[in-house]
């Protein structure tokens, strides 16, 4: 079986901390413009650690990353389909599954026709891979597979490319449906991509040009290594940021529990922390369960550049009610500016909503406009 030119096992930095990247860019090999040095030189400029490469249904940068000095190249793909893209992660050898994906063109919004979706996703997820749903609420490339199974989804991108106009809306759109999938019982990561093609905008495109890191994942991991950055996104221990530096942790009988942690059922206080030093002035700071705001606070515009705020709340539990908690920042402009994922506690519900379409009406028109 053929073994491709990226590993996970290489390490890049052997110490165990918050690592920051991107899960989502592009090279000139399918619609990007550069190549792979020079996006791996781009990403150590950005001070990243990592980056995932997750070229159009090809593989082919693979092969001229090399071994970047101080960057971490993670290897994927973005499964490019008519109804909506789709990144696997953590690719190094060959599989039948994999073989008619890398047939054929290679540009946005091909059709892989004779290819069932939820056929790919069960077997990338029984090669131990990662599916995570691209921009899912952002036309015209939202996701409009409304018979996907969640149960094969490890990844949801809540936020894609915020210089794309568009976005100002699909972001909180994602996160909204995030929030109902974790509501129903689902433990699916979030993440960040900045969906990354060109430096420079192509003429006559008015906005922000692309920025590689914005928005920047950040991920616990025991290592620098592709195969510990997975494992990070596994354990859920991965917050978004736009610039803002938080810390969210919870205690309970002398017990911490970062992000992305089971607490298990428990009787009594669990006792949320977090701390936010925000990108810019202005802004609040949430802690949110089950969706709803449970504690914030203002950041203010009066402070000097660098100060850091503090949130607690004590939440009462009961051991047989299913609750997640959350931080949240909003900047000056009532924008998103960091997010983690969740902490858990209480029992762990089966879902009943099993599909993509129990969540999401593929058919609004809004969905599909261009």
């Amino acid at each position: 079986m053929e073994t491709f030119a990226l590993s996970l096992d290489r390490v890049v930095r052997d110490a165990p901390g918050w690592y920051q990247g991107d899960f989502h860019c592009h090279t000139h090999h399918s619609d990007g413009t550069l190549s792979a040095a020079e996006l791996a030189r781009l990403a150590r400029t950005e001070g990243m650690d990592f980056l995932a490469i997750t070229d159009h249904n090809t593989l082919d940068a693979y092969a001229h990353f090399g071994a970047p000095d101080g960057l971490c190249v993670i290897p994927g793909l973005e499964i490019t389909f008519d109804r909506g893209h789709y990144n696997v992660f953590g690719i190094v050898q060959d599989a039948g599954w994999l073989r008619p994906v890398r047939q054929g063109p290679t540009q946005l919004n091909w059709a892989k026709q004779g290819l069932d979706l939820n056929d790919l996703l069960a077997a990338s997820a029984a090669d131990g891979l990662l599916n995570s749903i691209n921009h899912p609420l952002l036309p015209p490339w939202a996701w409009l597979f409304d018979d996907s199974h969640l149960a094969h989804i490890h990844c949801l991108e809540i936020w894609n490319d915020p210089s794309w106009p568009d976005n100002r809306v699909g972001n909180p759109l994602a996160l909204a449906l995030w929030t109902g999938w974790l509501n129903a019982g689902y433990r699916i990561t979030a993440i960040g991509g900045s969906d990354f093609h060109r430096p420079v905008n192509q003429p006559g495109v008015r906005k922000p040009p692309d920025r590689l890191g914005l928005p920047r994942t950040f991920v616990y991991a025991e290592q620098l290594s592709g195969a510990a950055i997975l494992q990070g996104l596994r354990r859920r221990q991965v917050y978004v940021s736009m610039g803002a530096q938080v810390t969210f942790q919870a205690y309970h009988a002398g017990q911490v529990y970062p992000i992305g942690a089971e607490v298990g059922m428990m009787d009594g206080d669990l006792e949320l922390e977090a701390e936010v030093t925000p990108a810019g002035r202005g802004g609040v700071a949430r802690l949110i369960g089950n969706g709803v705001i449970l504690a914030e606070q203002t950041l203010p515009w009066a402070e000097s550049p660098g100060a850091a705020y503090a949130l607690h709340h004590s939440a009462r539990l009961a051991p047989d009610a299913p609750v997640w908690f959350r931080l949240e920042v909003l900047d000056g402009n009532g924008l998103l500016s960091a997010v983690t994922n969740p902490i858990f506690a209480g029992p762990r519900p089966a879902p009943v909503m099993t599909r993509y379409g129990d969540f999401v009406d593929v058919a609004q028109p809004a969905l599909r406009a261009r």
